[in-house]
């Protein structure tokens, strides 16, 4: 339950965010300004060895800095001449104000502990298993990294020379996504099909992409405008989709000031231009690197409703099977069904089995392929914020089945696995390995293991699931507190609070 003194500190620091005097201009004039910024910051962290964390940071920024201005510009006739000037203390001050209202949802969902005396605030986040947390963004930003690397390097322009648009728009639709690609499916929406969505989405992509090549030639930080008719026209060319078709898949890309969805779901944003024409407004930065799939999928499940998600249960499925179906050794099943006693409905399901011959070793484990987290709201939601949700259903799910099997080994074991008698070193563990999580959750003697940390032990055990599961009881492939990551107190002067959280660094010295 929120407490009267959590609820008047949220309206304290909101309060304060509302009160800006750039809000005091006008409205299309401040959203040039913030993207002009925005770019600037882009560009200069993109250039630093912690690239990889910094810039989803700034992609926060820029979506809490376009939502609070949609919310609060008062839309006048002004023009501040400062206002670049102004933005930089605009954006820092956006910045902690989302580290702080992050800790403040986590509080309200009992997972940090808010204590205020006076003016000063703390929170403390005890639930939060650092290591995991360190080696999950580790994981996510390596794979990033190298997928934006081999972008550059396949479109890396001659200075001058601005591309022919048709030749990046296939090289983007057919080479690069293709590879990137982690879905296979073909869902069909009302108006278009997903293969359409995407056509859209990297034809414009092939636009910024371009005008950013022009920027860097001209020392220029501006991002891309696109008269709203000429939108059309330009995706046309490329795609030979009919205009109309485009129309509504670029109305569904564009940013609707009352959304609760990210900024990078719908990159477009709909702005006057100085002859009061309707145009579209967009930036480099909330393409290269924002997830084109995992975008597409949440913005069209929160329009369209997939009904239909089985296709990640799917995906992940045979993605296991091609990391194991080397390994002679390991004999695996998926979906095994587990009936309640006494009834005819099932108790839970098995989702993957796997049974080392060598050394009597079985890994039991539940599956759970997110898509990915880029922030932290979507990280709140994959931790789960009941037991029917995200990590928490995983975990419930594979305690059942623990229990379940220490209840009936020989049942269990005999019926569903094939086994004639049960040898007497028989080793077992049960786990929770799940693709794309940031969460680090901790449940009893449960672990959790990324599918990247599963394959990698794999490969280093050569498919002996005994010594892999001694590697994942021993914590021996979690980073180093103080050697690969940190975790410091931040202390900041906000709103008339002194307000303490603690905040997770990475050293990036694996991407160095």
């Amino acid at each position: 339950m929120i407490s009267e003194e959590q609820k008047k500190f949220e309206n304290d620091i909101d309060s304060y965010m509302s009160n800006k005097n750039i809000f005091r201009n006008r409205l299309s004039y401040l959203i040039q300004g913030i993207l002009i910024k925005f770019e600037k910051r882009f560009d200069d962290v993109s250039r630093k060895i912690t690239a990889e964390t910094e810039i989803h940071h700034e992609l926060d920024i820029l979506d809490t800095s376009l939502k609070l201005t949609f919310q609060h510009c008062s839309d006048s006739c002004r023009k501040d001449s400062n206002l670049l000037k102004k933005l930089d203390k605009y954006f820092e001050d956006v910045k902690t104000y989302n580290h702080i209202r992050d800790y403040y949802i986590l509080s309200c969902n009992g997972k940090a502990e808010f204590l205020k005396k006076e003016n000063r605030v703390q929170f403390n986040y005890n639930q939060t298993f650092f290591a995991v947390e360190a080696l999950n963004l580790y994981n996510k930003l390596n794979r990033n990294q190298n997928n934006n690397k081999n972008l550059s390097e396949s479109l890396n322009f001659r200075k001058g020379d601005e591309g022919p648009p048709k030749d990046v728009y296939k090289y983007l639709r057919h080479s690069y996504f293709r590879k990137v690609r982690e879905f296979d499916n073909t869902i069909e929406f009302k108006n278009y099909s997903l293969e359409d969505f995407y056509d859209v989405y990297l034809s414009i992509y092939t636009y910024v992409l371009l005008n950013r090549q022009l920027n860097q030639y001209n020392n220029e930080y501006n991002p891309l405008y696109i008269d709203c008719e000429k939108t059309f026209e330009k995706i046309n060319t490329l795609t030979n989709i009919p205009v109309e078709k485009i129309r509504i898949i670029v109305k569904d890309l564009t940013f609707n000031p009352g959304q609760k969805l990210d900024l990078i779901c719908t990159p477009l944003i709909e702005i006057l231009d100085i002859n009061n024409k309707k145009s579209y407004i967009t930036s480099y930065g909330l393409f290269l690197y924002s997830n084109i799939e995992r975008n597409a999928f949440v913005l069209l499940d929160n329009k369209y409703k997939i009904s239909d998600k089985s296709f990640k249960e799917k995906s992940l499925n045979n993605e296991l099977v091609e990391m194991l179906k080397s390994y002679k050794n390991i004999s695996y099943k998926f979906n095994i069904k587990i009936p309640k006693e006494n009834s005819n409905e099932n108790l839970t399901d098995i989702d993957m089995v796997l049974y080392d011959s060598e050394s009597n070793s079985i890994i039991v484990s539940e599956l759970k392929n997110f898509l990915r987290a880029d922030t932290i709201a979507e990280h709140l939601n994959v931790q789960g914020r009941k037991n029917e949700e995200g990590l928490n259903k995983g975990f419930s799910q594979i305690s059942k089945i623990k229990d379940y099997y220490y209840s009936n080994p020989n049942e269990l074991l005999k019926k569903y696995f094939g086994f004639k008698d049960i040898p007497d070193n028989l080793t077992i563990c049960f786990t929770v390995i799940s693709k794309n999580n940031l969460g680090s959750r901790i449940y009893e003697d449960i672990k959790i293991l990324d599918t990247i940390n599963f394959e990698n032990l794999l490969k280093r055990h050569k498919g002996k699931l005994l010594n892999l599961i001694q590697e994942i009881n021993s914590d021996a492939l979690l980073p180093k507190l103080n050697d690969d990551y940190w975790c410091e107190e931040q202390v900041v002067d906000f709103a008339g609070y002194k307000i303490t959280y603690p905040f997770l660094k990475l050293k990036h010295k694996h991407f160095v």
